[in-house]
């Protein structure tokens, strides 16, 4: 798995915006590797646009979050002496989308982010193998205790042939 994940935008952008990504704690990271996931043809910063319109594709999306009772016109990159920053659409930032919403399915079960280490809400299962069992024996309720660790079954193709299922197993990655 990589070591370092971090999410970007279509479009370059200032450093609220583009976020800071999160560190796998795990022992299976290869050392070096860092995922980018690009959000393609969508972008969120209106207050880059504004300012920058030469610098955005034309081939995108805006992405904006309006909220009826309020109204959000912030002055662009403002940032006070505690580092907050004051900038238009901040709820679509992906520093604000990855404190939340972009930790979930990450590839280990503890992160790092924003300097802060902690357990994953949802890691994805992402280390597999197969196995092969007679059909009458498997419990597709259960967990399969194999010597890699408890798998869930993610695929299972039988073969009416010899009466064999073959199990294709999904297991944590720590």
């Amino acid at each position: 798995m990589p070591e370092f994940v971090k999410w970007e935008w279509m479009d370059t952008s200032d450093l609220f915006f583009d976020g800071t990504g999160f560190v796998c704690k795990s022992k299976f990271v290869q050392q070096g590797n860092t995922e980018t996931i690009n959000v393609a043809n969508i972008t969120t910063n209106v207050g880059y646009i504004v300012t920058r319109p030469g610098e955005i594709s034309l081939d995108g999306l805006c992405v904006f979050l309006t909220v009826a009772e309020r109204i959000n016109i912030g002055a662009y990159a403002k940032m006070d002496l505690r580092g907050n920053y004051n900038v238009v659409n901040p709820e679509m930032a992906m520093w604000n989308l990855q404190q939340g919403v972009l930790l979930y399915d990450a590839p280990c079960d503890k992160i790092e982010a924003s300097d802060t280490e902690r357990d994953n809400v949802d890691a994805v299962l992402t280390k597999t193998s197969e196995v092969t069992f007679p059909a009458l024996i498997v419990d597709v309720l259960k967990l399969i205790k194999t010597n890699v660790g408890d798998g869930v079954i993610d695929s299972i193709t039988n073969n009416i042939n010899n009466y064999n299922v073959k199990i294709k197993l999904l297991y944590g990655n720590e």
